[in-house]
C-alpha cells in the first residue's frame, strides 16, 4: 500500500492510499515512502491547510473503521461543517480560529458519503 509522510506543526504524519482513495492519516513516520498522484496532491493540500491557506478538501476518501466509528466520524463531521471552531470555542471575532492555531486540537474527520 502506498504511503507518503509529511512533517506539519502536530508532529510527522503519514497518508496511506488503496484502490484509489486515502484510506488513512496517521501520527508518525511511515515505513514505506512511494508517492502517487493521489498522495502528492494529499500532501500538498494538507501543507497549505497547516499554512492557514483557505483549502478545499476534495480527496477521495474510504477511512477504515468499524460500523460505529464511521458513523461517529460522520457525526464529527456534520458538528464541526454547521460551526465555526471561532463559536465552538466562544473565541471573540478578532480570534477568530485559523487552521495552524487549530492543528493541535483538531483531528481530521473523514467525509463517508
Amino acid at each position: 500500500m502506498p504511503q507518503l509522510s509529511l512533517h506539519s506543526p502536530i508532529g510527522p504524519l503519514t497518508l496511506s492510499e488503496d484502490d484509489g482513495a486515502i484510506v488513512a492519516l496517521d501520527w508518525g513516520w511511515g515505513r514505506d515512502q512511494e508517492k502517487t498522484p493521489l498522495l502528492t496532491r494529499a500532501q500538498t493540500m494538507l501543507e497549505r491547510y497547516f499554512d492557514g491557506e483557505p483549502e478545499s478538501f476534495d480527496l477521495p476518501l474510504a477511512p477504515w473503521g468499524t460500523a460505529y466509528r464511521k458513523a461517529v466520524w460522520q457525526a464529527l463531521r456534520a458538528t464541526c461543517l454547521m460551526v465555526k471552531p471561532s463559536a465552538m470555542l466562544n473565541l471573540p471575532s478578532r480570534q477568530e480560529a485559523r487552521p495552524g492555531r487549530l492543528a493541535a486540537l483538531w483531528r481530521i474527520t473523514p467525509s463517508l458519503s
